[in-house]
């Protein structure tokens, strides 16, 4: 028991060195397997090479004005300035707050899919195909569509792998 006060202190001269130490800076913003955690990271659920891929062209991702009577935000990865360029969009719902998500998920849709909707099995809590990708995710969905379309690509196709990176990168 002699030894005790001198563990003692040889521990807290440790910890208070510790305390001392730089904090670690914070990791840059990009896509990765990192989970967000605001609807404002918006952009960093795709990169610009996972969007290339899907329809073969070089995209560029950009905010886009928030979308829809919620005032939900979106990004958009094109392969040009033109509105009416070839790419995809991404529209963010994310509401961990909220006490029924899957509600406002089946109203959303209800609003969206007026007439053809599918549903899809396997892709997040829940999702259904009509006019984009619409995927339930917990406390979160989001929507995964064409902008102007190019009739060569299969877009259903590239919205559900697309969809599938961005569920990755949600909480």
């Amino acid at each position: 028991m002699r030894f005790a006060p001198l563990v003692l202190l040889v521990v807290l001269a440790v910890l208070a060195g510790c305390s001392r130490s730089e904090p670690t800076p914070p990791a840059p913003k990009t896509a990765s397997g990192a989970a967000i955690t605001s609807e404002e990271q918006v952009c960093d659920l795709l990169t610009n090479d996972e969007v290339t891929a899907e329809i073969h062209a070089p995209v560029t991702g950009r905010r886009l004005p928030q979308a829809g009577e919620y005032g939900a935000p979106s990004c958009g990865w094109q392969t040009s300035e033109d509105p009416k360029a070839p790419g995809i969009s991404v529209v963010l719902f994310f509401h961990p707050e909220a006490p029924d998500m899957t509600k406002s998920f089946h109203g959303k849709l209800d609003s969206v899919c007026k007439s053809e909707r599918k549903d899809i099995s396997g892709l997040g809590d829940e999702a259904a195909l009509c006019r984009a990708l619409w995927v339930l995710k917990g406390k979160t969905y989001f929507s995964v569509g064409p902008m102007s379309p190019d009739p060569a690509i299969d877009w259903s196709a590239a919205d559900e792998r697309l969809a599938r990176h961005v569920l990755e990168r949600l909480p």
